[in-house]
C-alpha cells in the first residue's frame, strides 16, 4: 500500500468557541482544503482534529482559523488532556480574577452611594476602582474584545459583539468621566457583568462538556488487562492491543473488548448495548460476539478485528460526526442569532445618536443595558443542545440517528411504508398447515432425508417441522434450483417442490404422485400488530410493500389489519420506488426496510429506517437504524422528534420575547446595567435548564 495514500492525523487546540456559531464558521475552513478529508470539531474540549494527506498545510489552516478571531495551535500526541486541564484553569482563573476585582469596587460604590460620594474620599475611591477594572478589561474580558474587534474587522458580527462594545463603551467613558473629572464611572456594573458573563458562559460549558461533548468508547469500554492467548503463549496485555487472530479470554462481568467469534460451545451474554434487551442473549460457537457485550461468566473468543475496528467504534463515529451537523433549525436559531446581534448593534448605535440630539435621558445607562440584555447567546445554543441530547437519549434506546436533520422531520411523516419480509415479519419461513392430512412417522424421516443439509429457508422450516429424524437410505440427492429436492431409493423417488409462485404450497410427491401440501408463509409478530395499531391511532397512513407474492402479502396484510388496498405485492425494487414518489405527492413519507431490494425506496423516501438485520447497503443509505431486534423503538423515534423540535421551538419563541421585551425596557430607562447583568445570563441558563428538563422526562404513551 502506497503510504502517501495513508491518511495523517492532525489535532488543534482552538480558543475562542463560545457558541455553536463558532463551530460552524470552523467548519466550514474544510471548504478550501481539498486535501483535506475530515475535519471534527469538538467544542467541549475547544479541539479540532483533522484527517488528511501528506500535502496538508497545517499553517495555511492554522492561519485562515486566526483570521476568524481564535487563537489555534497544534497539538502534539499526548497534549488533549493536558490542553483541556489548561483551558479549564484559564477560564476559572478569568472568573476569580473578575469576582475579586469586581467585590473590592463594589465595596467602594456602596461606600459612595452610602454618602462617601460628598466627601474628601470619593475622587481616590473612583481612582482605585479605576486600578482594580484594569485586570478585568486587559486580561479577564480580554479574549471576549479580541474575537469580537477580529470579527468586526473580518466583517463579521459575533455573540460576543454586544458584550465588546458594552464592555468597551462602558469602561472608556468611565476613564473620560474620570480624567475631566465630570459624569459617571460605571466600573462597579461592568466588573460585575464581567464576573457574570464568565460565570453564566462557563455554567453553561459545563453542561454543553455533557451533553455536547462527543460519545467516546472509552465511556463504556474502559482500558483493562486481559488474557491473550498468542502463538500458542499466554500473556496479560492491554486491550487496545488486541490482535486479529488472537485468542481472547475475557473474565465475568466484564465488556467484551473487540469483535470476533466465541470459540466456547455455548454461552450466554449481556447485550443490551445493542438490542436495549435486558434479558441474555445466547451464543453458540462460531456465533460473532461483538465489543460491548458484557460477559455473564468467562468466555473465550478469536478476535476478528482489531479494537479500533470493532461495531460499537464505527457506530460511535457515526453518532459523533451527527451530533454537530447543520439542520434545518440548527440553520434557523444561527441566522436568527447572527440576524438578532447585528439589530442591537445597529439599534444601539442610532439610540446613541438620536439620544444625543435631543438630549435629556441617560444614554450611557441605557445603551449598556440594552447590549447586555440582548445577547444572544441563549438562541445559539437552543437547537444543538436539544438535538444532541436527543440524538443521545435514542441511542440510550437502541436507535442510531445517522442524520440528525431526520430527528426533525420524522415527525411530519404521515405515510409509513413497511417492507414485509425481514422487517413486519422475522424473515422465517414457518410450515403453516399440511393438506389433506399431516404427515406420518416414516414420510417425516423422508422429509427430513430430502431437506437435511441444505441452508434454504422453505428446508430449515421442513426441518423445523420434522425435528432430528433418522435418515432412510437413498441412492441419489438432486437439487433443481427455483424447483425443488428429489431422492432416490431402491424402490421410489420422493421430491419436494414449490407447486406454483403464488400459491405459498410446497407438494410432496411419491413418484410424481401429489401425497400432501404443505401450506408455508412468514408470520408477522405480535410485535408488528401492536406498533401498526398504535401508528394507525396517531393518523399515521400504513402501507406495506413487498416482492413475495399475493397471497403471502395479503395474509401479513390482513394478520396485521391493514387496508387492503395500501398492501402491495410482487413489486420490484424500481416499482417499489415509483410507488413512494407516488406517495410523496400528497404526504411525508417513512420508508422502514432492510434489503437490498429496499435501497431505491429508501433513497427516495423523507426519511428511511433500516432494521437491526438489514444489508450493509441498506444501513449505509438509511437516515436512521435501529440497534435492536424490535420495531417498538420506531414509536420513540417519533415521541422523541416530537419532543426535540416543540422544545426548540418554545426556546425560539421566549429567547426572541424575552430579549426584544427587555430591550425595549432597557432603552426606556426601566432596567439599569446592573439588572440588566442579573438578567443576561438567567437567559442561557434558562433554556439550558428547559431543555435538559424537556428532554429528560419520560415518555408518556
Amino acid at each position: 500500500m502506497d503510504s502517501s495514500l495513508v491518511p495523517i492525523k492532525y489535532e488543534f487546540s482552538v480558543e475562542g468557541m463560545h457558541c455553536v456559531s463558532c463551530v460552524r464558521k470552523i467548519q466550514d475552513v474544510a471548504g478550501n482544503f481539498s486535501n483535506l478529508t475530515d475535519l471534527k470539531v469538538d467544542f467541549s474540549r475547544n479541539q479540532v482534529s483533522t484527517l488528511a494527506s501528506e500535502d496538508f498545510d497545517p499553517k495555511g489552516f492554522m492561519e485562515i482559523v486566526q483570521s476568524l478571531g481564535f487563537d489555534i495551535r497544534l497539538l502534539s500526541r499526548g497534549d488533549t488532556q493536558k490542553n483541556s486541564l489548561i483551558r479549564n484553569r484559564h477560564q476559572l482563573s478569568r472568573i476569580g480574577v473578575a469576582g475579586a476585582c469586581a467585590g473590592n469596587i463594589m465595596l467602594l460604590s456602596f461606600a459612595n452611594y452610602l454618602g462617601a460620594a460628598s466627601t474628601e474620599f470619593a475622587k481616590p475611591f473612583d481612582w482605585i476602582g479605576a486600578t482594580l477594572f484594569l485586570p478585568i478589561i486587559t486580561f479577564c474580558a480580554w479574549p471576549i474584545i479580541k474575537n469580537s474587534a477580529i470579527s468586526v474587522f473580518k466583517r463579521r458580527i459575533s455573540v460576543d459583539t454586544p458584550i465588546a462594545l458594552a464592555v468597551v463603551l462602558g469602561s472608556s467613558l468611565s476613564y473620560y468621566n474620570l480624567l475631566r473629572d465630570t459624569g459617571e464611572v460605571y466600573f462597579d456594573s461592568i466588573s460585575m457583568f464581567v464576573f457574570f458573563i464568565l460565570g453564566s458562559r462557563y455554567l453553561v460549558m459545563r453542561v454543553q462538556d455533557k451533553h455536547l461533548n462527543p460519545v467516546a468508547v472509552s465511556d463504556v469500554l474502559q482500558t483493562q488487562l486481559i488474557k491473550v492467548i498468542r502463538k500458542g503463549k499466554e500473556q496479560q496485555i492491554s486491550s487496545e492491543k488486541v490482535q486479529i487472530g488472537d485468542v481472547v479470554v475475557i473474565g465475568p462481568n466484564k465488556y467484551v473488548p473487540v469483535d470476533g467469534k466465541l470459540l466456547d460451545a455455548a454461552s450466554e451474554v449481556d447485550n443490551s448495548i445493542f438490542s436495549g434487551e435486558s434479558l441474555p442473549t445466547l451464543l453458540f460457537k462460531w456465533d460473532p460476539v461483538f465489543a460491548g457485550m458484557k460477559t455473564l461468566k468467562e468466555i473465550k473468543i478469536q478476535a476478528s478485528k482489531r479494537v479500533d475496528e470493532s461495531r460499537i467504534h464505527e457506530l460511535v463515529r457515526m453518532l459523533n460526526r451527527s451530533l454537530l451537523e447543520r439542520t434545518p433549525l440548527t440553520t434557523l436559531t444561527d441566522k436568527g442569532a447572527h440576524w438578532l446581534t447585528i439589530c442591537v448593534v445597529i439599534l444601539a448605535i442610532g439610540y446613541f445618536f438620536l439620544a444625543q440630539h435631543f438630549g435629556g435621558v441617560d444614554i450611557i445607562n441605557r445603551l449598556l443595558a440594552l447590549l447586555v440584555i440582548a445577547c444572544p447567546c441563549a438562541l445559539a445554543i437552543a437547537s444543538p443542545l436539544a438535538l444532541s441530547l436527543g440524538i443521545k437519549k435514542a441511542l440510550k434506546k437502541s436507535i442510531l440517528i445517522k442524520d440528525p436533520s431526520s430527528l426533525e422531520k420524522i415527525k411530519d411523516c404521515d405515510c409509513i411504508i413497511f417492507d414485509k419480509t425481514g422487517t413486519l415479519t422475522d424473515g422465517k419461513i414457518d410450515i403453516i398447515s399440511w393438506s389433506p392430512r399431516n404427515p406420518t412417522s416414516e414420510e417425516n424421516k423422508i422429509l427430513f432425508s430430502i431437506e437435511n443439509g441444505s441452508e434454504h429457508p422453505i428446508a430449515k422450516a421442513f426441518l423445523r417441522f420434522v425435528g432430528h429424524q433418522k435418515e432412510i437410505p437413498y441412492n441419489l440427492k438432486r437439487e433443481i434450483p427455483g424447483y425443488g429436492v428429489e431422492i432416490s431409493t431402491n424402490d421410489y423417488s420422493y421430491r419436494l417442490s414449490r407447486l406454483d409462485s403464488e400459491s405459498g404450497q410446497v407438494g410432496f410427491f411419491k413418484d410424481d404422485k401429489l401425497l400432501l401440501k404443505a401450506n408455508i408463509s412468514d408470520r408477522s409478530n405480535t410485535e408488528s400488530k401492536e406498533l401498526i395499531q398504535e401508528l394507525t391511532r396517531w393518523g399515521k397512513k400504513i402501507f406495506l410493500l413487498s416482492g413475495d407474492t399475493a397471497q403471502a402479502s395479503k395474509k401479513i396484510g390482513n394478520d396485521l389489519g391493514l387496508n387492503p388496498s395500501h398492501v402491495y405485492s410482487r413489486k420490484s425494487p424500481e416499482e417499489k420506488m415509483s410507488i413512494v414518489k407516488e406517495l410523496m405527492k400528497k404526504h411525508k413519507v417513512l420508508y422502514v426496510g432492510d434489503g437490498i431490494n429496499d435501497i431505491l425506496a429508501m433513497g427516495e423516501a423523507d426519511i428511511s429506517i433500516s432494521t437491526r438485520s438489514a444489508a450493509q447497503t441498506t444501513f449505509k443509505i438509511s437516515s436512521i437504524h435501529l440497534l435492536g431486534s424490535h420495531l417498538r423503538p420506531i414509536l420513540d423515534v417519533f415521541k422523541i422528534s416530537n419532543k426535540c423540535v416543540s422544545t426548540i421551538q418554545i426556546n425560539i419563541v421566549l429567547s426572541s420575547i424575552y430579549n426584544l421585551s427587555f430591550a425595549v425596557m432597557a432603552l426606556s430607562g426601566w432596567i439599569n446595567p446592573f439588572v440588566a447583568i442579573v438578567l443576561m445570563p438567567l437567559s442561557s441558563l434558562s433554556v439550558t435548564g428547559f431543555t435538559l428538563f424537556k428532554l429528560n422526562q419520560r415518555e408518556t404513551a
